[in-house]
């Protein structure tokens, strides 16, 4: 079978020149040295023997705008590299003292909120949050963190993901591009069946439910506010070339400061109307419901959605991280967690192993060498159904001991590392230590450690950020984060996704935020089992503090990791095949699709899942506007249109 996944070129090439750097400090090479030493710049070397003329010097230029924009590369990312001596005689060095990230010298106490904050996130559903995690961790303190410190190491809150994937990755690359700096995308507004192109400069963004971006918008000369996850593709910068002279003095007083001097992003947040009117929404459901189902593409067995593309800089930020991470496990790491720490792909994992395989050769023996076990295959197919499938840990053996060590420490946070960890400190403080006044005070002096190495767009952005609970479920969860602590039942008036409503008595376990819902987990004596209950569903909530928890929900809070609140198989469940509008295709995911397909054109999403009974999927349907189409069974959209009609 043909090869048919290589590695990155741009990405060998950089680690490359700074592996060989690395073996040749305290002497360094110059340029000539390194063009006759790095593989990749000896094969640019070759091809120059074979050209003459203007052909030879565009080559040359090439080749040394490649050399340039590498070593910048290498900086920007965190490693110093060191010129000494002038013109061609310059020599470029990397220090073994000087690689890697600074320690923070964190103390015990932010030693625990760095771990509260590993367990309130403990899905790692924010791209690089584990790979930011492993690189602040103090490797023999933290073991004893939590020790005279005043707080403790379990928390009443498992964060699954504060936002869907769609919105955590436009968040990781507006932030990436900075605040008060022209960036366009393109969006779908509510309603819209295509997107539109929006040209904006970012004042700021803020999470209520959903996330939100607030700008100023080029084209409408006006401040308005976007959901993320109506941006079809990731923002990209707008050079400064392409504003007129009216535009870029708009930018440059925003960024001076002088518009928006006064702008209060938790204002705005406070004064989004989260519901639109009962009226809009029965016409809109009505409408989408009446006439035949809206035709759709052939369903697949659903995959995680994942937009985001790396640039050349963010893939060797991660991959030479992913280097520290296995030369710091010498018993290996599994794929699966690789994937899981830095938030990619099993393809994107494919090529980042190949491009550290490819190192095995890198210097003709000049550098040291590297040995990847197991050896990523050259196939997709191979790499799918025989490699993943054993999830065999993957070690890395350089023959170097002076770069292993040197490589074995992490450069960078990375920047979406950086941002997540960041946010998570943030939703930390605010959703589970406000009575915890010692460790609240240690998650933010962290977090202001984090802010001073973070980079200049990740740290501004992050600044910029507001995380806050909605007000009316403020008060359910801070009487049920007692209940959780303080290890007693509750009883609640429920009402489920049908209306049905019901009344239990459960012993809660952990609050949960998934995307846009915040969600109690908790063992239900009803149902005798473990459930999930969304906090604004609950109408009432009374505190049984003299009913003690039950030993089925003390062996559910001793279970952490990936707790997504799943709607439960019954005989009652009910098949169904949706379709979300192009503005609401990235809602698709909260309904757990089992098959997919998306319209290439408009970005609209079908899917197929099950509902607990029918009445839960009319509900759904009612309360989407329009958003959410029933195509399947067909049998239940006269009642979704009868119920609109009645609603009008």
């Amino acid at each position: 079978m043909d090869q048919d996944v290589t590695a990155d070129e741009g990405v060998v090439r950089s680690l490359s020149l700074a592996q060989t750097l690395l073996h040749q400090w305290p002497r360094g090479l110059t340029r000539k040295q390194l063009f006759n030493r790095v593989e990749q710049y000896v094969t640019l070397q070759r091809e120059l023997e074979q050209l003459s003329g203007a052909a030879l010097e565009r080559k040359k230029e090439a080749r040394d705008k490649s050399f340039t924009r590498d070593k910048r590369m290498l900086i920007d990312i965190g490693i110093p590299v060191e010129e000494t001596g002038e013109g061609e005689e310059i020599r470029y060095r990397i220090s073994p003292q000087n690689y890697g990230l600074a320690p923070l010298e964190l103390t015990p106490a932010e030693q625990l909120a760095l771990q509260r904050a590993e367990l309130f996130s403990s899905d790692r559903s924010l791209g690089g949050l584990g790979h930011a995690l492993w690189a602040l961790a103090a490797s023999d303190s933290a073991q004893d963190a939590g020790q005279g410190t005043g707080g403790s190491l379990t928390g009443a809150t498992l964060h699954s993901a504060i936002g869907t994937d769609t919105e955590v990755q436009r968040l990781i690359s507006l932030s990436s591009l900075g605040m008060g700096r022209p960036v366009s995308f393109e969006y779908t507004s509510r309603g819209r069946s295509q997107p539109r192109r929006r040209r904006v400069v970012p004042l700021g963004m803020g999470i209520r439910q959903h996330w939100y971006l607030f700008a100023h918008d080029l084209d409408a000369a006006g401040q308005r506010i976007f959901r993320l996850d109506r941006i079809r593709y990731s923002p990209e910068k707008i050079a400064a070339r392409r504003l007129n002279p009216e535009e870029a003095e708009v930018v440059e007083a925003i960024s001076s400061g002088q518009m928006y001097a006064d702008f209060d992003a938790e204002a705005q947040l406070n004064s989004l109307d989260a519901h639109y009117r009962e009226q809009a929404v029965a016409e809109g459901a009505l409408r989408a419901h009446t006439g035949q189902p809206t035709e759709h593409g052939k369903l697949v067995t659903a995959t995680p959605q994942n937009s985001r593309l790396d640039n050349q800089a963010a893939r060797t930020e991660r991959v030479i991280n992913m280097i520290s991470l296995l030369l710091a496990r010498p018993e290996g790491v599994e794929p699966s967690r690789l994937m899981a720490q830095y938030g990619i792909s099993a393809d994107q994992l494919h090529r980042d192993l190949l491009s550290i395989h490819q190192l095995s050769t890198a210097g003709f023996g000049l550098g040291p060498s590297v040995d990847v076990q197991p050896a990523p295959p050259l196939t997709s197919q191979e790499f799918e159904q025989q490699y993943l499938p054993t999830d065999e840990p993957i070690t890395l053996w350089m023959g170097d001991d002076r770069a292993q060590t040197s490589l074995q420490r992490p450069v960078s946070l990375t920047k979406p590392g950086a941002l997540s960890l960041l946010i998570t400190l943030q939703a930390l403080i605010e959703y589970e230590l406000a009575a915890e006044d010692h460790l609240r005070e240690a998650a933010e002096s962290l977090r202001h450690k984090v802010l001073e190495i973070a980079p200049a767009s990740i740290a501004e952005a992050a600044a910029s950020l507001v995380i806050t609970r909605p007000a009316d479920q403020r008060a359910v969860a801070d009487q049920l984060q007692g209940a959780i602590e303080g290890r007693y039942a509750v009883e609640l008036n429920y009402a489920d996704a049908a209306g049905t409503e019901s009344q239990r008595v459960v012993d809660p376990v952990h609050l949960v935020f998934h995307g846009p819902f915040s969600y109690l987990r908790a063992w239900c004596h009803r149902a005798v089992g473990e459930r999930y209950f969304r906090l604004d569903r609950i109408g009432g909530l009374t505190s049984l503090t003299q009913q003690h928890q039950s030993e089925q929900a003390a062996e559910l809070s001793r279970q952490h990791g990936n707790h997504t609140p799943e709607v439960p198989r019954t005989e009652d469940s009910i098949e169904v095949v949706l379709r979300f509008s192009p503005s609401a295709a990235a809602e698709a995911e909260l309904y757990r699709p089992e098959k997919s397909t998306t319209d290439p054109d408009t970005g609209a999403r079908t899917i197929q899942t099950h509902f607990s009974s029918q009445q839960a999927v009319v509900e759904v349907c009612l309360r989407a506007g329009g958003d959410i189409e029933l195509l399947r069974p067909e049998s239940l959209r006269a009642e979704i249109r009868r119920r609109a009609a009645e609603a009008l």
